[in-house]
């Protein structure tokens, strides 16, 4: 089995793009690489920077026909054969799919010759080192998946002038930096993840630019400052995730023109002030997480109409008043979760009606008065038969005289 030093392959590869340039031997025997030299220049470059760990040989390349190496490939060598590469009508490379084959190593900014490339698929591999700015240059890239990697480093800005871009994704890193201002140029985007990584600073207003947005997932970072405003521009938007920041300011009302939202999660920030009214039009909601923040005022009577909500979280906040009886129209809630905060009053019988409620939490606040008889017949019986299930009613002020069955299995009376 041949081995190359580093220094060979090198020696290699400059070979190879001179007989790959030259017109003068388009009919030599020896042809390592055959099609588009930029496009050649571009995949024997990623082939010394990067080696898999699941190839024969830690190639990169294999040959789709045969699993031989591109390197000892003699004679008809096109590119289009080697696996994870696929070519347009024009033989140009159009898609790269190099996803979940234990590569190690560098990008290298020969990558920016793929000028015909739409799609570029590098997830779930140990790639170290930085993003190059030449990646910039694939203008008609629409997808690039970047995400489950090593990389560090800060974002290029140069990503912004990708306006063909509509998927773009580089979460689970160990990036650092900020989101660049160019960002807000990344019209027809429909997806950014970049949760998981260590990027701070202001999220830019620009990204309110972005029209088209589907999917904004920017949690487990160190974002500070305000939620921009211009967010509520993003009237597609069904995923906003903005946990497990440092945000702090108020939730912004804007976001209320984003009827399409089908999850909001800014849990575990520094957010203050109160729930918005605006927020009654995000009809749509299966899943509101606004624990572990600083938000205060009382649970919105709107809520109860949000019939579509399977979880809400608003515990460890500063939320104060009764609960809402409204609440007992969250009949496909599952997840209901209002402990650590300052609520007041009487448990409302009509949340006995969560009859899809799995995690039910009222536990450290100030309520007090009887348990609804009603939660023995419903509630009682439920979570007695599926002890999976949790409830508590602990560290409160309730009376536990008529309901004992729901008052013992959710520890109401510990106190």
């Amino acid at each position: 089995r041949l081995i190359l030093c580093r220094t060979m392959k090198q020696q290699l590869l400059m070979f190879v793009l001179l007989v790959s340039s030259s017109r003068g031997h388009e009919n030599s025997s020896l042809r390592i690489c055959q099609g588009n030299s930029d496009d050649c220049t571009a995949l024997l470059a990623l082939n010394l920077t990067l080696s898999s760990s699941v190839t024969e040989s830690g190639v990169l390349f294999p040959n789709r026909l045969n699993g031989t190496s591109p390197r000892f490939v003699f004679g008809t060598s096109s590119y289009c054969s080697w696996s994870g590469v696929y070519c347009d009508a024009e033989g140009r490379v159009a898609t790269l799919d190099l996803h979940n084959m234990g590569l190690k190593g560098t990008l290298p900014t020969e990558v920016g010759l793929l000028g015909h490339l739409k799609k570029l698929y590098l997830y779930s591999n140990e790639i170290g080192g930085s993003i190059p700015a030449s990646v910039g240059s694939l203008t008609n890239l629409t997808d690039l998946n970047l995400e489950q990697n090593m990389l560090a480093g800060t974002i290029p800005e140069e990503l912004g002038k990708l306006t063909s871009l509509q998927f773009l994704s580089f979460s689970s890193n160990k990036l650092v930096g900020e989101i660049p201002t160019e960002f807000g140029n990344l019209v027809a985007l429909r997806a950014l993840h970049g949760e998981y990584n260590q990027i701070g600073g202001l999220l830019p207003d620009g990204l309110g630019n972005l029209a088209n947005l589907i999917y904004l997932t920017l949690g487990y970072n160190q974002f500070g400052g305000p939620i921009p405003d211009s967010l509520g521009n993003l009237t597609e938007l069904f995923d906003l995730e903005l946990q497990n920041n440092y945000f702090i300011g108020t939730l912004p009302a804007s976001l209320g023109n984003c009827k399409k939202l089908n999850s909001l999660s800014f849990g575990f920030n520094h957010l203050t002030g109160s729930i918005p009214d605006t927020f009654a039009t995000l009809t749509n909601l299966e899943g509101l997480y606004l624990e572990n923040n600083e938000i205060s005022g009382h649970i919105p009577e709107w809520l109860g109409n949000t019939a579509t909500l399977l979880a809400l979280e608003l515990d460890h906040n500063a939320l104060s008043g009764p609960i809402p009886a409204s609440l007992g129209g969250l009949v496909r809630c599952e997840t209901f979760h209002v402990n650590d905060n300052n609520l007041t009053g009487s448990i409302p019988p009509t949340l006995s009606q969560l009859s899809n409620v799995t995690d039910l939490n009222f536990a450290n606040n100030q309520l007090s008065g009887e348990i609804p008889a009603v939660f023995d017949a419903e509630l009682c019986v439920r979570f007695t038969n599926f002890p999976a299930r949790f409830c508590s009613f602990a560290q409160n002020f309730l009376s536990c005289s008529v309901a004992p069955c729901a008052a013992k299995l959710c520890r109401a009376c510990s106190n």
